[in-house]
This record gives structure tokens, C-alpha cells and sequence, in this order.
């Protein structure tokens, strides 16, 4: 801008007004504009071009028909076709084509030859209606068409720049510059964003290391300071340093809910063990009833054996003491126990 002040003050004056571009770089706003009609220059020229093609054709079509009468934005001069199209181009976005200020309600065509007054009568109203579709078709495609598309593609642009802005931001405020895990990644795992930033992955930590390996001896690196300088001076290899989608914060919870795993499954085994024996235990003790009730019988039924047994001794004794006294047998009096008795 020192220049242009230069050619200012000692040519003409003419230069000064190109000092205010100056203005343009120290506007956020101004440079967010330029931004976006930089990025879509090609598109543009083609839009551009495009609509000089469209002035072009109407402008031939104009001069060929409708010659001296023609007029647009009230400016006249179709005089011939490079006068009519540069007509076009400075007033045809402006407004639709008019003809001697009546709209197209009283355009002239060449005349007709010939006197039949239907003939004639057809001939009007085809003229009007050509300049009616000429006029309607211009405003449709050059005013409403061309101008749509050129604001179109700028506001697209706006939309992409502010979506991108957005998500540089949000990348910013919810990721992790160095590790690239977001905000909600940490929160699953119950780890603080801002603590896993400033403490862990602090981003002015690994420049204070690069600074540090620069300013110090390369003769008293230690293993690791050498390994580092000899990756920070390849871009290629810097990457390798860092730990990109890895952080401690994940080794250590993965290292808990390991933890956590073992105990729930030894639990959950000791639990299922538990409840086996507690299954063995119950069934043993009803095969122990069953047992004891079965020896209870069984004992019960020796008891009744052995009080037959000596219920047969004593009939055989008393049938034997009363054989020689010449009783009849059968008339001895039987014992308590084969008579019911207790």
C-alpha cells in the first residue's frame, strides 16, 4: 500500500481509492465474502458466460424484429447487433423489454402485404403475442434464471463455509488435538474431557518437548530424547510420536473393568457352586431319610422275627413238656404271643 500511496501523491489521485482494499484483509467478515466468491470463480464464469450467450440470442431476435422500437429500463439504441447486446448487457438484468414505453402492448412488426382485414386482424395478435412470449421468456430466463443461479452458488458457499467453520469449532472445543478422540469418547469410560487435555495430552507439553530437545546438547540426549529428535526431523516420522487414538485413560479403565470381569465371573462361578452343593446336599439328606427309614423297617422287621422266633421256641418247649403226660397236643395252652397278647 506504500506504492499506491506513492503513485497518489505524485500522479493522480485516482490511486488512493485502491488504498482502501487495504481495508478488506483486517475484516473477518469481508475476507469470509471474498472467500467464497474465490471458491466458486469457475462456476461463476460459466454462469457469466452463459448469460452473455442468453443477452446475445435475445438481442439478435430484438434488432431482427423489432428494430428502433425496442427498449429497455427506458434506454433505447438497438441500432445495430454489438449496440443492441451491449444495450442488453448494461440494462437487460435490470428489467424485461418494453416497446416505446406501452410494455408490449404496441409492438410493430414489418408489414404485411395485403389488404384482407382477418388476415390483418391475425397478424396483430400474433404480434402481440410473440413480444408477450419474447418478454415473458427474457424476464424468465435472463432476470429470474441467470440472477437465481449466480445468488444460488454464492449462498451455497456461504452454507459450506459456515458448516466447515462449525466443525473446525466444535473439533476444537470436543476433540482432542492430539489423541483425535472426542469428548463423548471420554465420557463413556467416565474420564473428564478437559482433565484428559490439560493433564494427559496437553497439547503446549509436546512444544515445550520439541523446544527443549532443540535447546539442548544433541551429546546428552538421553535413548528416548535421541529416538524423538531423530523423528521430530522428519515430518513423516513426527506422526509416530504421536498417539494418535490411543490415550491412558482407555488402558486403565479397560485395565478395571477387566478387573471387574474376573471378580463377576469368579462370583458368578463360586454362586454356581454354591448352588450345586446346596442341589448335592438336599439330595443326599433325602437319600440319608430314605436310608434311615429303610433301617428303621428294617429293624422293625428283625424285632418281629425274633419275638416269632422265640414265640416258636417256647410253643415247641411246651409241646415237648406236655408229649410225655400224655396230653394231647393241641390242648396245650398256646403262648401270649400267638394268641395276640403283648
Amino acid at each position: 500500500m506504500l506504492g499506491v500511496s506513492l503513485a497518489g501523491a505524485l500522479h493522480t489521485l485516482v490511486w488512493y481509492s485502491v488504498a482502501v482494499l487495504d481495508v478488506v484483509p483486517q475484516s473477518r467478515i469481508m475476507t469470509f465474502v471474498l472467500d467464497a466468491v474465490r471458491r466458486n470463480t469457475g462456476k461463476i464464469a460459466v454462469t457469466v458466460l452463459l448469460l452473455l450467450m442468453s443477452l446475445y440470442f435475445y438481442a439478435i431476435v430484438s434488432w431482427l424484429v423489432w428494430p428502433g422500437q425496442y427498449e429497455l429500463n427506458q434506454h433505447g439504441g438497438c441500432d445495430s447487433i454489438l449496440s443492441c447486446w451491449l444495450l442488453h448487457i448494461d440494462y437487460g438484468l435490470l428489467d424485461a423489454p418494453s416497446w416505446d414505453n406501452y410494455a408490449y402492448a404496441n409492438p410493430e412488426m414489418p408489414p404485411l402485404k395485403t389488404t384482407n382485414v382477418i388476415s390483418l386482424q391475425w397478424y396483430d395478435m400474433g404480434t402481440t403475442l410473440a413480444a408477450t412470449l419474447f418478454q415473458l421468456t427474457y424476464y424468465i430466463v435472463v432476470n429470474l434464471v441467470m440472477g437465481a443461479i449466480l445468488a444460488g452458488l454464492i449462498i451455497d458457499t456461504f452454507s459450506e463455509m459456515r458448516q466447515e467453520s462449525e466443525r473446525k469449532d466444535r473439533d476444537i472445543r470436543d476433540k482432542c488435538f492430539i489423541c483425535s478422540l472426542d469428548r463423548d469418547s471420554f465420557e463413556q469410560v467416565g474420564v473428564v474431557f478437559q482433565t484428559h487435555i490439560t493433564e494427559e495430552h496437553n497439547l503446549w507439553k509436546y512444544v515445550w518437548f520439541k523446544l527443549y530437545l532443540e535447546q539442548k546438547d544433541p551429546l546428552a540426549y538421553t535413548g528416548p530424547e535421541h529416538h524423538a529428535a531423530q523423528l521430530f526431523r522428519h515430518k513423516n516420522e513426527f506422526v509416530r510420536l504421536i498417539p494418535i487414538k490411543k490415550a491412558l485413560a482407555f488402558r486403565r479403565t479397560a485395565g478395571t473393568v477387566r478387573e471387574t470381569q474376573d471378580l463377576t465371573t469368579v462370583y458368578s462361578r463360586v454362586k454356581e457352586l454354591g448352588e450345586g452343593t446346596s442341589k448335592l446336599t438336599a439330595m443326599l439328606s433325602t437319600r440319608f431319610q430314605e436310608q434311615e427309614e429303610d433301617s428303621k423297617r428294617l429293624r422293625l422287621l428283625t424285632k418281629q422275627g425274633e419275638r416269632m422266633e422265640r414265640t416258636v421256641r417256647q410253643l415247641e418247649r411246651r409241646l415237648e413238656e406236655a408229649g410225655p403226660r400224655g396230653g394231647h397236643p393241641t390242648e396245650a395252652p398256646l403262648p401270649g404271643a400267638l394268641m395276640g397278647s403283648p
